[in-house]
């Protein structure tokens, strides 16, 4: 069986609650593809205590999550789920988990904040020009002086203005 859910990535607690309960009813999680897709299947054993908890590491050279990951597998033999190659992000089961989830969560929730963090500023230093600029606001002098002490043209501060787009368009996408 296949489920569309959707949850903003900072209240990931909302998927993990989510997942727990749909392995209380009889299925497990198999995959998740896209982010927000989650493949399940029917388990033929009775239901066991299990934890499903999420990592997230932000770009592919970033330590992030990794540390918590590796605990995760270490531990409690954690299983990784299976994700496909758009998903942000990764749900490890945990069965039979007794420990305080407090330290783990501080740990979640201290790296998720800096994760939007960054992606506001990234979105601002790209984005603000560009409104100022729509709304009227004489940024030509800035940007041209700008520009002109980089030694380029135009065409960098549209492309300024494309990637201020991308930004604020993927932030809200993944919940950010």
């Amino acid at each position: 069986m296949r489920k569309l859910f959707l949850y903003p990535k900072w209240n990931f607690e909302k998927a993990e609650e989510y997942l727990d309960s749909m392995e209380k009813q009889g299925w497990i999680l198999r995959k998740i593809s896209y982010s927000y897709f989650f493949h399940f299947e029917r388990k033929k054993s009775p239901p066991r205590s299990v934890k499903y908890l999420y990592t997230y590491t932000q770009f592919t050279t970033d330590v992030g999550m990794r540390p918590l990951s590796n605990h995760f597998e270490r531990t409690y033999f954690a299983n990784s789920v299976s994700c496909g190659k758009y998903t942000l992000g990764k749900f490890y089961r945990i069965v039979d988990m007794q420990e305080d989830l407090k330290p783990i969560r501080e740990w979640q929730n201290a790296y998720m904040k800096q994760v939007y963090f960054a992606r506001l500023l990234m979105m601002l230093a790209f984005f603000v020009p560009c409104v100022l600029h729509w709304i009227g606001y004489d940024t030509n002098v800035v940007m041209s002086t700008i520009l002109n002490i980089c030694g380029v043209g135009e065409s960098i501060y549209i492309l300024n203005c494309i990637i201020g787009l991308i930004f604020l368009f993927r932030t809200r996408i993944d919940g950010g």
